[in-house]
């Protein structure tokens, strides 16, 4: 399964929306997850990031973390926080 994590934007074809940081950690525990693309800003207010989510995956064993972490977030700052909390042992692309 794709992951598609981001409180707005609508997921590309053939991925699964999550629009909460517990609702992303709820899919990731399932299991199944290959990729993930994650944003970094939870807007309207909430104040919030995605930044739990990054730490829930850098955390995640080896043989069950997605394959691909993708980051599509417009913020370079916020980028730059996911890739610190993603860790170096977890690959990803901007």
């Amino acid at each position: 399964m794709k992951l598609y994590v981001d409180d707005v934007r609508m997921p590309p074809a053939g991925w699964a929306l999550a629009r909460t940081v517990k609702e992303a950690i709820r899919i990731l525990e399932a299991g199944g997850v290959t990729e993930v693309s994650l944003d970094y800003f939870i807007g309207e207010g909430e104040g919030g990031t995605f930044l739990p989510v990054a730490h829930y995956i850098a955390d995640m064993p080896q043989e069950r973390r997605p394959q691909q972490v993708f980051l599509h977030t417009a913020s370079d700052a916020g980028a730059a926080k996911l890739a610190q909390a993603l860790g170096p042992s977890v690959p990803y692309a901007r």
